[in-house]
């Protein structure tokens, strides 16, 4: 079909289904964030304590 230029053709968004979809988007990442926060002092730790591992085992043979 044959349009003008200047002319809207596109579908109008519907108010409330977008903000629902924005809102989920949204709590989901604050999700993905909340763990990523919780897990990073273990994660921290864990790294530490391989670390002092590692300089034990080095002092050994040097």
């Amino acid at each position: 079909m044959f349009h003008q230029e200047n002319v809207n053709d596109w579908e109008p968004l519907k108010q409330g289904k977008f903000l629902k979809i924005i809102k989920r988007k949204l709590c989901a990442d604050k999700e993905d964030i909340l763990l990523c926060l919780r897990t990073f002092p273990l994660m921290v730790y864990s790294l530490s304590l391989k670390l002092k591992q590692y300089e034990e085992l080095t002092n050994e043979y040097c």
